[in-house]
């Protein structure tokens, strides 16, 4: 009887241990004996800090990414479209998370779905629409939001890198897998006075963030530079090691290395894929939510390694190296 070794599966993510956690207990304390979960002062010194890493005018906390991405569309309906205007229309990547056609249908657009680019991932932003988003496919900012004027960045993946803002607003998650998490949050950034404004009707009434996820938030940033650094060193290591096994995604401004994904063209490499999905890798959206030629083959042909904060990421690499060297 042949015996089959078991061995531990790698983590896929994970956050650093937070070292002033006395100073979150202490806040939540405050919180609890004041009885201002929502509206304090943790959520306005986040906006102010959030305001100043990205330079703009204007910061909407609410309670996820998602709805802060349809209290855009919304705010976008109310300030450009006019009683009996045909139903609009948004354009929007196959490859990517399922929540984003979700609310754009639920905000009364249709879909007009766009293809990815073969090395960025990253929309094309071809197909006609009326409003059109791009997404910062795991955490790579998108250099294509100015090919038209109504945009809307999808950056719920790349929170963390300091840049202008793009297009008529950008939509950040603070959901528990995320860089910087809040537990769950979201956020909208944008330098428009009238967006901003309808942006807050749509989040007080459906999602506020609460005072515990804007400490939580404001007590991870404290460490975000060292977070950054620690999944940088991570996305080196495996592209020394596992290239040219793996191609890997290219970079076209700057990455907050969120996750480290790559595709391989190898029949040897593909046949692997159950195995290495098995030790701790991930394939995320697969099946694309269209059939987009080039969203169907960066689907199936990609693979994401783990890389948490405390990933023992050697160790990670070998094992991975194991695999596909069997």
């Amino acid at each position: 009887m042949v015996m089959i070794e078991l061995k531990e599966k790698i983590p896929f993510g994970g956050h650093p241990k937070l070292e002033n956690t006395g100073n979150l207990v202490t806040t939540i304390t405050k919180i609890a004996w004041h009885g201002q979960v929502t509206k304090g002062d943790m959520l306005k010194k986040l906006i102010e800090t959030v305001k100043t890493l990205y330079d703009v005018d204007y910061v909407i906390p609410s309670s996820s990414g998602s709805i802060s991405m349809y209290a855009v569309l919304e705010a976008w309906k109310k300030l450009n479209l006019k009683y009996g205007d045909p139903k609009p229309s948004v354009n929007i990547p196959a490859f990517t998370y399922h929540s984003v056609p979700e609310v754009a249908k639920m905000s009364g657009f249709n879909i007009v779905w766009e293809d990815i680019n073969k090395y960025t991932w990253h929309s094309e932003m071809e197909s006609e629409a009326t409003l059109y988003t791009t997404m910062d496919t795991y955490g790579s900012l998108a250099n294509n939001w100015r090919k038209h004027d109504d945009v809307i960045v999808d950056a719920c993946q790349s929170f963390g890198i300091p840049h202008e803002l793009r297009g008529i607003a950008e939509v950040f998650s603070l959901a528990g897998g995320k860089l910087i998490s809040a537990g769950e949050g979201g956020l909208v950034l944008t330098n428009s006075l009238d967006l901003a404004n309808e942006v807050e009707k749509t989040t007080k009434l459906l999602g506020r963030m609460p005072e515990l996820s804007a400490a939580t938030t404001l007590d991870y940033l404290k460490v975000l530079d060292e977070i950054l650094k620690k999944k940088q060193n991570i996305t080196m290591h495996y592209k020394r090691k596992l290239f040219p096994k793996f191609k890997f995604q290219r970079i076209p401004i700057k990455t907050n290395n969120y996750i480290v994904a790559a595709t391989s063209d190898s029949r040897e490499v593909l046949d692997k894929f159950p195995e290495l999905i098995e030790l701790g890798c991930r394939q995320y959206y697969n099946p694309p939510l269209c059939n987009e030629l080039q969203s169907i083959y960066t689907a199936s042909h990609h693979l994401c390694f783990p890389n948490g904060f405390n990933l023992d990421y050697e160790m990670a690499t070998d094992r991975i190296l194991e695999v596909l060297e069997s």
